[in-house]
């Protein structure tokens, strides 16, 4: 009878350990994503925060080395710019920041014919994985405020060219890529529910 006493209290014991170390790890993970979302949120962005890329990018092509979806075309011939300038939402409580380097911008439509629906949900979920592909990473996604339009409405003045992007009624998804060479790619994408815009810009290399 004292055996059988033991053992369950050793049995309960342990169950209990189990439990507590499940949870703790449960609870240390929430504060890890909370505190990124908090980063994101309150803080401007540092690429040096994000891991640096393992993929050579010439290995997907050239400039913008970003594929599309199969029944996504460029609506007209995309923007290419050797030296140009995109604003991202990236700086303290994603105020726009403006970023020198490469540009590529193109307006998104379905192919002529194609049979397949267009689905924002899907579109997206390519683009994601063809940017993670790169070992890019997510840094934003949402909608801006009035304030945050106000100010590109003021200072950027390639809006309204091809591949502008609408932030007054549409959210945006914004990347990153670090480049161990310095060459960081960004892009920043916006769908809605018959059409699209990206913009994609990387920066000069570092390196000599």
């Amino acid at each position: 009878m004292k055996a059988t006493k033991t053992l369950i209290f050793i049995l309960t014991i342990s169950l209990c350990s189990i439990f507590s170390c499940s949870k703790k790890e449960e609870i240390t993970n929430t504060n890890k994503q909370v505190k990124n979302e908090i980063d994101h949120n309150s803080d401007s962005f540092n690429i040096e925060n994000i891991p640096v890329s393992n993929v050579n990018f010439s290995e997907f092509g050239e400039f913008p080395h970003i594929g599309i979806p199969e029944n996504v075309k460029f609506t007209n011939s995309p923007l290419e710019n050797e030296t140009g300038e995109i604003y991202f939402p990236i700086g303290k409580k994603n105020d726009f920041v403006k970023l020198t380097g490469k540009t590529f911008k193109a307006f998104l439509s379905k192919k002529d014919n194609d049979t397949k629906d267009w689905s924002v949900e899907e579109i997206t979920q390519n683009f994601d994985d063809n940017i993670k592909k790169l070992d890019g990473v997510l840094i934003f996604n949402g909608k801006l405020t009035n304030e945050q339009t106000d100010y590109l409405n003021n200072n950027d003045k390639t809006l309204g060219e091809e591949g502008s992007i609408d932030y007054w009624n549409e959210p945006v998804r914004v990347y990153a890529i670090r480049s161990a060479k310095g060459d960081n790619i960004y892009v920043q994408l916006s769908l809605n529910s018959a059409s699209g815009a990206i913009q994609i810009l990387q920066e000069k290399s570092k390196n000599k």
